[in-house]
């Protein structure tokens, strides 16, 4: 099985025969999508932080969806009733938002349509940050409403064995994996 792989590359990066870098994130993560991004421990979370600066620097504005926060909210809250969060010294949104945290959009909630096409068609791109489906199996229903799903492998921590193990998991719980993102490794 062959993935792409996406690493945090500017235009400086870029050398003759390569694809633009901006070409690549087109080619991963189309505008007005929804990917679900998992991982190992906080690698994932990472990942997703990582992915979302690099995409509000094409000039995309994103959102990154705490999987584990729309478990814990019951019942689940329409982004038109709770708005979303901006956090100080970054670039992108949060949803859904901590209730210490003022929302910085309210608009009356369309009932007919769900949390995430609302979140689709507010933001150009929207990344599901997934903890791992054996730490939480419940996830895997709310990540399959993406489109696609990437996984990210730290460099020198994740080992081929938990890659594997990983694109065995995503695969029987019916979870498209369309490619992965290498980051560097926590200092």
């Amino acid at each position: 099985m062959q993935f792409n792989t996406f690493e945090r590359i500017t235009s400086a990066d870029h050398t003759a025969g390569q694809p633009e870098p901006t070409a690549l994130i087109e080619a991963l993560f189309p505008p007005g999508c929804a990917v679900s991004v998992f991982g190992t421990e906080d690698v994932g979370s990472r990942a997703c932080e990582e992915l979302a600066t690099t995409l509000t620097i094409t000039g995309r504005r994103v959102v990154v969806v705490s999987v584990p926060g729309v478990l814990n909210t019951n019942p689940i809250l329409h982004p038109d009733l709770t708005g979303f969060a901006q956090e100080v010294n970054r670039s992108f949104y949060t949803w859904p938002p901590p209730l210490a945290v003022e929302a910085v959009k309210r608009q009356p909630a369309d009932s007919a349509e769900g949390w995430l096409p609302a979140l689709c068609r507010y933001f150009d791109s929207v990344l599901l940050d997934c903890p791992e489906l054996k730490v939480s199996p419940a996830s895997a229903a709310i990540a399959a409403m993406a489109g696609s799903a990437v996984l990210a492998v730290e460099i020198g921590k994740t080992s081929s064995w938990q890659v594997l193990r990983h694109q065995r998991i995503l695969h029987s719980t019916g979870i498209q994996l369309t490619g992965s993102i290498l980051i560097g490794a926590q200092s």
